[in-house]
């Protein structure tokens, strides 16, 4: 059978042409450009500082999969796009084989990335915080790899919060969501922790005829209001009630909100998939009287409403990276391969447990995003 050299398929007008398996809004995501936000069809991200120049304003036709920077007077396809941004993803044939390689990588993260978000009870202390009244570049293009915008951040009042890690001796930067008490939660993208006092978080203004959308964690809630603005419908529902329950342990409190608040025209629950949420719908559907909505079926075919919004991974990369795994679950290791693991476990425990010690991450570059549209990320 001849062999087929799979070069030839990553040349500059293959990519181009294979709209669907590679995305330039995919790509600026992975290279770390924050999207500033969605409407309808276009994407637009942020203006920020790569490769040690200011990078302004590009926007993402998604369905024809093309860029325009208008302030550069700049616009294409992928490749194009590489260009302008002077990203060499190419090896010395000419081939896209490394792009390639990276792109797998960034979708196998995508989809190892757990979509139902958990609210740990354990406290993170104000001593141990240091609040910032801006959206820093690394939460900026952290939250913006799971969809939510960075105007979606701001509009919801999200701040960036610099947090000093016990086992690290490092410092980090979190996503801040403020609560009702004039506390907080941090989001170190994984779970979500309480600052000092837990607590509820309500969004809105009581008025005639509205409803009350109910969240388990406030990522969900962000992710309604980034798939409202895409849709150009957020202008239309603004009179909506908003209550983030911030975890199990305020289920009391928010279940005492309901009942304090009986004129709402429907309370509707958007609960992450799963068992987990049918303790917690069943006291929401006792303190609404047994008049509840469950609204879950908005990110049906999702584990929750934050799987909805995230990026999508194409179905040609799905299908090899699953493939992949499915593989590595078949292959057994050998008694050879066994062996040679337990000599370099040797070999390590001789050299010192330094592997086993936590890394710090120490101070991460601070990129601040400016609240304008326009003004988009600063040095």
């Amino acid at each position: 059978m001849e062999q087929i050299n799979f070069k030839e398929y990553f040349t500059r007008e293959y990519i181009d042409r294979m709209s669907t398996i590679f995305r330039v809004d995919h790509v600026l995501d992975m290279i770390g450009i924050p999207c500033y936000e969605q409407i309808g069809i276009n994407r637009y991200y942020s203006t920020c500082r790569i490769k040690g120049k200011d990078l302004p304003e590009v926007v993402v036709n998604m369905p024809r999969n093309e860029w325009i920077c208008r302030e550069e007077g700049k616009h294409g396809k992928l490749s194009d796009l590489l260009d302008f941004l002077e990203i060499n993803s190419q090896d010395e044939d000419g081939s896209y084989l490394p792009l390639y390689s990276i792109m797998k990588e960034y979708y196998q993260n995508q989809m190892n990335a757990d979509k139902g978000v958990s609210v740990n009870a354990i406290r993170i202390g104000k001593s141990n915080v240091t609040m910032e009244d801006r959206i820093s570049y690394a939460t900026a293009i952290a939250l913006s790899r799971l969809g939510i915008s960075v105007r979606t951040l701001l509009a919801a009042g999200c701040k960036t919060a610099t947090v000093y890690n016990r086992l690290t001796g490092g410092l980090e930067q979190q996503l801040s969501f403020d609560c009702d008490n004039g506390s907080g939660y941090l989001y170190n993208g994984t779970v979500f922790r309480p600052i000092d006092d837990p607590g509820i978080t309500t969004i809105g203004e009581i008025c005639r005829d509205q409803n009350c959308y109910v969240y388990h964690n406030p990522l969900d809630y962000l992710a309604m209001m980034e798939l409202r603005h895409r849709r150009r419908v957020d202008f239309l529902l603004r009179k909506d009630y908003h209550l983030v329950i911030n975890g199990e342990r305020n289920i009391e409190q928010a279940c005492q909100f309901l009942k304090d608040n009986p004129d709402f025209a429907e309370v509707r629950t958007i609960l992450p998939a799963g068992d987990d949420s049918k303790p917690i719908f069943g006291k929401l559907y006792m303190a609404t009287s047994n008049v509840i909505v469950n609204y879950s079926d908005i990110f049906n075919g999702y584990t929750s409403l934050l799987g909805k919004a995230s990026i999508l991974v194409p179905p040609f990369f799905k299908e090899i990276l699953t493939k992949k795994k499915d593989r590595a679950k078949d292959v057994k290791p050998t008694q050879e391969t066994v062996q040679e693991t337990d000599a370099s476990r040797q070999v390590a425990h001789q050299q010192g447990k330094e592997k086993d010690m936590p890394q710090g991450l120490g101070r991460s570059q601070t990129v601040i995003v400016a609240d304008e549209r326009r003004g988009g990320m600063k040095m």
